[in-house]
């Protein structure tokens, strides 16, 4: 059976989700981990903030690095195939461009190297790689549109350490059962996929602590604060990155939206 002309693309893909896999299950094993790494604790404003006994380990940068340039790889392997088609040795400037904006796009695309390059890859090929430019996915902030996301956190990492740390996004929750602990973490997925992946019990706290009656049944509540493992701000984001979150909801766009389409040139 003759090989998928993106079988490099679906190997730096599937390389890519065991890099995340590995950091999500050494993530779940750390915090999960006695004696208990992460306690909660009230700040100088009175709200609950999760805070770390001991170093994140540092080789989680690298791992989720590796994940991030196995991602950016991908794409950049579509367009060197789509230009395989019409020639056994495609130009150096051959590339999976991602531009921010229309003039950015338009400078780029008028240089000599890269109009040699649209002649190679052809125009079908050409047409989806300007459709799916970031400023041409709707009104999506731009800080949360997949490929740009993916091309400054690649580049980020290509030139730095990437910094992580514990956030808290909201204080507190209520949950009507005791929380299902490693440790003192509670780790997976919640039945909303907007919450984050980890959270701690405030223990023995007289203004959290309690309960709510519900159908005439006094039931008992019990605190939690929640936090997710993040890329800190940096020059390129004004707001922390969800790790985890993040490094999936790429992966999948790359996985459902861009390959498919360049795919059914293939066919």
């Amino acid at each position: 059976m003759p090989l998928s002309p993106l079988q490099s693309v679906f190997l730096k893909l599937k390389r890519a989700e065991h890099h995340r896999q590995t950091l999500d299950a050494q993530a779940s094993e750390f915090f999960g981990h006695e004696p208990e790494r992460v306690v909660a604790k009230r700040d100088e404003k009175r709200q609950w903030t999760p805070f770390l006994r001991e170093p994140l380990p540092p080789d989680w940068p690298g791992i989720a690095g590796d994940c991030l340039q196995n991602l950016r790889s991908a794409l950049e392997h579509i367009p060197w195939a789509c230009a395989l088609r019409a020639t056994d040795s495609p130009p150096e400037s051959v590339t999976f461009p991602i531009r921010n904006d229309s003039h950015a796009w338009d400078s780029w695309a008028g240089k000599k190297s890269v109009k040699a390059a649209r002649a190679v890859i052809g125009e079908d090929a050409w047409t989806i790689l300007h459709d799916v430019q970031p400023y041409k996915n709707g009104n999506v902030n731009l800080q949360l549109e997949p490929l740009w996301m993916l091309n400054e956190l690649a580049r980020l990492d290509r030139h730095q350490t990437l910094h992580l740390a514990l956030v808290t996004p909201t204080t507190t929750r209520m949950s009507a059962q005791p929380l299902p602990l490693r440790g003192n973490i509670v780790t997976g997925r919640d039945s909303r996929p907007d919450w984050p992946r980890f959270a701690t019990p405030v223990f023995d706290d007289p203004e959290l602590a309690g309960s709510v009656k519900i159908n005439d049944t006094q039931i008992r509540t019990y605190p939690q604060v929640v936090f997710m493992l993040c890329l800190g701000p940096n020059q390129s984001f004004n707001a922390p990155v969800a790790l985890f979150e993040n490094l999936e909801i790429i992966e999948t766009y790359l996985r459902q939206l861009i390959v498919p389409r360049f795919q059914n040139l293939f066919r």
